[in-house]
């Protein structure tokens, strides 16, 4: 640092403007064997031609001469504090502006991105798909301490699972069905109770037709035939749909006022019983009450007496 001030001082006093040329000179050999300088004041140039054979400045971190004017200003003047990257507010451009809310919108994104990415880290994790062995072995661990291998085959389903429902997670729209196992649910056993036959009327197949033939034979003059075995059929009353359904409707009483006096002895059987037990039960703890009455006055007399 001392050194550099020293050289400012220097270009300052010789009015050099670019600290580049001066450092060249300082540090450029004379070719004289006396090593004498050759002009300690070069001549100065404009400052306008200067600055169009220097390349243009986009921004101060660009331009080599900002730091050395700001150390020699800053040995003149009170130093000042630190400068924002961007320029103050006040000071910069639209364009400037632009950058700054782009660069601020550009961390917004990444910010976004970065909480995805923590978000769906275990789902952005590539794993192998697992693909069930047809047979694994088992290990069973038996009282004494010993360890037995099981060999357990798998039979794989070849149907379609059934949908069986499941749960949707209403913050990140993620479905959870519920599983299916090879193993159907055990069926629970139901024992024949009624029959067909207990219910339908029974028919039988006659066949009109005669096993052999035969003829009948007639009575007439020269032939008696004997008529006490036969059977004369004669049609009964008509018995219509109406009847019929009366008589069922009178049979259908009958079984229900027989089934229904049966419940009623049936529950004053019950009733009958529940009042004998109590009564019983009542006169059992009635004729203990007075035995231990009978023993206690006994007692209460042989202490009296003794």
């Amino acid at each position: 640092k001392i050194q550099m001030s020293q050289k400012e001082e220097e270009i300052k006093s010789q009015g050099r403007e670019d600290p580049e040329e001066a450092e060249s000179a300082d540090d450029q050999p004379d070719g004289n064997d006396d090593g004498q300088q050759e002009d300690d004041n070069p001549p100065v140039e404009d400052e306008d031609q200067h600055h169009e054979d220097q390349p243009p400045v986009d921004s101060p971190e660009q331009d080599p001469t900002h730091n050395m004017e700001g150390n020699m200003e800053g040995d003149m003047e009170e130093t000042p504090g630190p400068e924002h990257p961007m320029g103050s507010p006040d000071e910069r451009s639209p364009g400037e502006e632009d950058e700054q809310d782009g660069y601020r919108q550009m961390n917004d994104e990444e910010e976004k991105d970065i909480e995805g990415k923590q978000k769906h880290f275990f789902d952005s994790i590539d794993t192998e798909e697992f693909v069930m062995p047809g047979v694994f072995d088992v290990e069973i661990k038996l009282a004494d301490n010993q360890i037995k291998m099981v060999t357990v085959e798998v039979e794989k389903a070849q149907k379609e699972k059934p949908y069986i429902g499941g749960l949707l997670n209403r913050r990140n729209e993620i479905k959870y069905y519920h599983a299916f196992t090879q193993t159907d649910q055990q069926s629970t056993y139901h024992p024949q109770k009624l029959t067909r036959e207990v219910q339908t009327y029974q028919y039988d197949t006659k066949s009109s037709v005669m096993m052999r033939e035969f003829g009948t034979q007639m009575e007439k003059p020269g032939i008696f035939i004997d008529a006490r075995k036969d059977k004369v059929i004669k049609p009964k009353p008509y018995f219509s749909s109406d009847q019929w359904k009366k008589l069922r409707w009178d049979r259908t009483l009958y079984i229900q006022c027989m089934i229904r006096g049966w419940f009623a002895r049936r529950k004053a059987a019950e009733l009958r019983k529940k009042r004998n037990d109590s009564d019983l039960e009542l006169l059992r703890k009635q004729e203990e009450f007075r035995k231990k009455e009978e023993e206690n006055h006994k007692q209460e007399i042989e202490r009296r007496m003794h």
